[in-house]
């Protein structure tokens, strides 16, 4: 049995999809077939209904939806929040799993953050959610509250 490594499909977004390796077994007869085995790719969609809850005076509350289940491209093992100042430095934390929500913190007293999340998965990192802005409080009272 002999394997052959057929070309990476390299055409359009289409083409990403799959690393197409042809199986080639020649057989007494002289008859080949062909065996295709596809890698999926990095998600293609971005994460869905993106909110930032603010909940203190340092700390936003970001939640979203997973992909369209068709633009996944497999299993989901965590998401990447980007987040940055008005005309700041960005900065990105990460889910420890595929959970869909998580506390940025500690930010700036009274600052504006525009916050975009990324789907992940075993291949790579899919397209960034559409940007969402909101602002930590002016400051905190512990009556009025809390973390």
């Amino acid at each position: 049995m002999g394997f052959v490594i057929d070309k990476l499909n390299t055409s359009a977004s289409l083409l990403r999809l799959a690393l197409c390796l042809r199986i080639k077994r020649d057989a007494v007869n002289n008859r080949h077939e062909y065996l295709h085995f596809f890698i999926s790719p990095e998600p293609s969609g971005p994460p869905q209904d993106v909110k930032a809850l603010t909940k203190s005076s340092t700390s936003i509350l970001v939640k979203w939806s997973p992909p369209h289940e068709l633009d996944r491209n497999g299993i989901i093992t965590h998401y990447i929040v980007k987040y940055n100042v008005s005309r700041g430095t960005e900065a990105n934390i990460s889910t420890p799993d595929n959970s869909t929500q998580i506390l940025v913190r500690p930010l700036r007293k009274y600052a504006s953050y525009y916050f975009t999340v990324q789907a992940v998965n075993k291949i790579g990192v899919g397209p960034p959610s559409v940007a969402v802005v909101n602002t930590t409080f002016e400051d905190c009272e512990f009556t009025t509250c809390s973390e």
